[in-house]
C-alpha cells in the first residue's frame, strides 16, 4: 500500500544575527493597547473587551524597510499637498489668503521625535507568512476562512467568473493586499498562530513595497533585548541615505535638514 504524501511543516526562521531595526517615539516601549482592534497588519483583531489581547512590536531587517513600512500613507499626503499647495499659488482672487504649510512638513513632523533601536533575539523562534506550507494550515484556520469565503472576499481573490464552487486559499495575493480586507486577513492569521498550542514569537513578511525588505513583527510574549537606540539624524549617513532613497523613490519633498547641503 502506498504511503501517503508526508505533510509539509512550515518552516521556522530566527531573527538577523546583527538583530533588526526598529522605527520608533521608543523603540523599547510596547505600544499602548488601544480600546479598538489593532489598526496595523499583524495586530489583535479583537476589541477592549476581549481576554488575553496582545501587541506586536514591528521591525525591519533594515532602516529603509522600517521607512518603506512607516512612511507608506505620506505618499497620498504629499500628492494632496502638492495639489493644494498649486491651487493656492495659482488662485489670484484672494491675496490674503494663508499660504500652504511646505510640502514637507508632514515629513518632517514624523522623523522629528523618531529614535531608532536593535531588537535582538537569538532565540526566537519565528514563522514567515510567505511560507505555503504555513498559508495551507492557516487556510483552514475557522476566522481566515470566514473572511476568505465572504463576499468581499470572494471579489478580490476570485478571477472573474469564477463558478460558485471555486475556494478561495490563502496565498501570497491574499497575505499582500493592501486593503482593509487584507489587513483583516492578515491579522486574523495573526491571531490564529498565536492560539496554537506553542505560538511562534514572530511573523516574517516581505514589505509591500520593496520584496527586498525583510520586515518582522514581533508578538509581546517574544524575549528581546533592544539596544543601540539612538535618534533619527540627517547628521547620520545611513540615517540620511535611507530618508533620502524612500523619499526620492515615492517624489516626497525632503525637508532641508535631510537635503544634500542644509542650507536649501
Amino acid at each position: 500500500m502506498r504511503s501517503g504524501t508526508p505533510k509539509q511543516v512550515p518552516r521556522t526562521l530566527r531573527l538577523p544575527a546583527a538583530g533588526a531595526l526598529r522605527l520608533h517615539r521608543d523603540p523599547a516601549a510596547l505600544p499602548e493597547l488601544g480600546d479598538g482592534p489593532g489598526s496595523n497588519r499583524f495586530d489583535d483583531p479583537r476589541p477592549r473587551s476581549s481576554q488575553d489581547r496582545y501587541v506586536m512590536r514591528y521591525a525591519a531587517t533594515t532602516l529603509r524597510g522600517c521607512l518603506l513600512e512607516s512612511l507608506d500613507w505620506l505618499r497620498v499626503l504629499d500628492g494632496e499637498a502638492a495639489a493644494r499647495e498649486a491651487a493656492v499659488i495659482d488662485d489670484d482672487e484672494d491675496p490674503t489668503s494663508e499660504p500652504p504649510a511646505p510640502r514637507w512638513q508632514a515629513l518632517q513632523d514624523y522623523l522629528a521625535d523618531r529614535q531608532v533601536g536593535t531588537i535582538s533575539g537569538p532565540g526566537l523562534a519565528l514563522v514567515s507568512i510567505g511560507d505555503a506550507a504555513l498559508q495551507a494550515e492557516l487556510n483552514k484556520a475557522t476566522s481566515v476562512r470566514a473572511l476568505l469565503d465572504s463576499e468581499d472576499g470572494r471579489a478580490a481573490l476570485l478571477p472573474a467568473g469564477a463558478p460558485a464552487s471555486a475556494q478561495v486559499r490563502l496565498d501570497g495575493a491574499a497575505v499582500r493586499l493592501s486593503t482593509e480586507l487584507g489587513r483583516d486577513i492578515t491579522r486574523a492569521a495573526s491571531l490564529a498562530l498565536r492560539d496554537r498550542d506553542t505560538p511562534p514569537d514572530g511573523i516574517h513578511y516581505l514589505s509591500r513595497h520593496d520584496d527586498d525588505e525583510d520586515c518582522w513583527a514581533l508578538y509581546d510574549h517574544a524575549t528581546v533585548s533592544i539596544d543601540a537606540i539612538e535618534p533619527l539624524s540627517p547628521d547620520d549617513p545611513a540615517h540620511q541615505t535611507a530618508v533620502r532613497d524612500v523619499a526620492s523613490l515615492w517624489d516626497l519633498a525632503l525637508p532641508p535638514a535631510w537635503t544634500a547641503d542644509s542650507s536649501l
